[in-house]
């Protein structure tokens, strides 16, 4: 429902305020002369207006080519010295006269000019709380019964005053309208709950994302180190295998190690014997592998493999791998040919003795 300003319900002539009033009960009408609000303001308006201390109005004027965007063009002109489209003429009981424009006249108490008249001449007095609330109430106004209800479910209206808290407790059960400042206490405790709400809410749900957050870290920490110790078996076993391979190969032959300067840590070395012999599961009798695809083999797992590429380069910074491959193949297959480890079959296949 949109908001009335509180110059349209404020004041109210004594016909508008007889028949609003008729639309309250009983209960409505005494609480409301209980908790009656802006008692002193009402009674200094309606004394200084039956005193003639509010101009009374003699003669109106008008300005029908009045342009908002040009004011100065009219020839009416208020006592403020405001160019203005109409201007009233008042007289004041001493008999002096002035020119005051709409909103000079009208603003300055907030009293519409029906109200001034009727107190002026037929001595209606000014009650500037009972119309505040019967002129909501008339409207479809009526009292903020869910936030009123969540205040005190939470107990956040036990830090207002006894009188306070019976004034809001009264107009619960009459359900009536409040006046503006106490509304503005109301929305002011609510806002102030929701907001504190909200900021819960979001520490909550950082909080939760937080463990989420943490939960994910460790977990992925977890599969990191899982897969690095994975990687670091499989690197432990594979150096193994070139071990066990280049071993195997060399028992009972031990002596050609000294006598031709091998070395057997070198990796290259090791990676030329295991796959020259199938990958450390050739057996006597079958056949080797040939040179070229030796070469090709090393290549692509040296091409493929940080971690060997590093271990070469490790033991032998000044290393020329493209050289060094196909020499370590053929230094090898020299010597196992030789001191025949490895020996050609009727077919011309070298295959291991």
């Amino acid at each position: 429902m949109s908001s009335i300003s509180e110059k349209n319900i404020s004041y109210l002539t004594a016909e508008e305020r007889k028949q609003y009033l008729s639309e309250l009960t009983k209960n409505q009408q005494a609480i409301l002369q209980k908790y009656k609000r802006y008692k002193i303001n009402s009674t200094l308006f309606t004394q200084l207006n039956q005193k003639g201390a509010f101009w009374k109005i003699i003669r109106q004027d008008v300005y029908p080519l009045y342009d908002v965007h040009n004011p100065k063009k009219s020839p009416l002109i208020c006592a403020c010295g405001k160019h203005v489209k109409f201007l009233y003429t008042c007289e004041s009981s001493s008999g002096s006269k002035k020119k005051f424009g709409r909103n000079h006249l009208e603003q300055e108490a907030q009293i519409p000019l029906s109200v001034v008249k009727q107190v002026t001449h037929i001595n209606h007095q000014i009650d500037r709380g009972t119309d505040m609330i019967i002129s909501k109430y008339h409207n479809g106004v009526r009292f903020p019964l869910s936030k009123y209800t969540f205040l005190k479910r939470k107990h956040l209206l036990n830090q207002l005053s006894p009188k306070k808290i019976e004034l809001f407790e009264a107009f619960c059960v009459a359900n009536l309208p409040l006046y503006d400042h106490d509304k503005k206490i109301l929305n002011s405790l609510f806002a102030d709950e929701q907001d504190r709400i909200s900021k819960e809410k979001n520490r909550q749900e950082k909080l939760k994302q937080d463990k989420i957050q943490q939960r994910l870290r460790i977990k992925e920490e977890k599969e990191q180190q899982r897969k690095q110790e994975n990687l670091k078996k499989k690197r432990n076993d594979f150096l193994n295998s070139l071990k066990t391979t280049f071993d195997e190969i060399f028992k009972g032959n031990e002596d050609l190690i000294e006598g031709y300067g091998l070395n057997r840590n070198d990796i290259v070395l090791q990676l030329v014997i295991y796959y020259m012999f199938n990958r450390g599961k050739c057996s006597h009798g079958s056949c080797i592998t040939l040179p070229w695809q030796i070469n090709e083999e090393v290549k692509m797992l040296i091409q493929g493999s940080y971690f060997i590429r590093d271990l070469i380069f490790k033991n032998d910074p000044h290393i020329i791998l493209k050289l060094a491959i196909p020499q370590c193949t053929t230094k090898i297959l020299k010597i196992f040919l030789t001191h025949q480890v490895i020996i050609p079959n009727k077919n011309g296949e070298l295959i291991y003795k």
